[in-house]
């Protein structure tokens, strides 16, 4: 294939396209690295690669070396993170809302 990042023309550049699964499976795993799922697949493909530096508890490791163990909880008393792209879903101005006696 053509390398779509620069413009398209015959002599674009040429790129190679990954077309077997286990190619695919691999990528889309590298680039889901913080997913908990992951971590045994990109472990081993960092061993093979030779790239035993990138797992560890350090700030320049890829994974840890540990399987990870489900979510991280936050401290009590902090408030979750909002931001505007949260869904916070609809709620009414108190009051405004009267329900019906059944």
């Amino acid at each position: 294939g053509r390398n779509p990042l620069k413009g398209l023309s015959y002599k674009s550049e040429r790129i190679n396209t990954v077309k077997k699964i286990e190619q695919r499976r691999l990528h889309k795993a590298l680039l889901r690295y913080h997913d908990a799922n992951n971590w045994r697949v990109i472990k081993d493909l960092l061993l093979k690669m030779g790239k035993k530096n990138l797992i560890g508890d350090g700030p320049n490791c890829l994974i840890p070396s540990k399987l990870p163990t489900g979510k991280q909880r936050s401290k009590p008393g902090t408030k979750k993170f909002i931001t505007k792209h949260t869904s916070q879903g609809y709620k009414p101005l108190k009051g405004s809302f009267k329900q019906k006696k059944r």
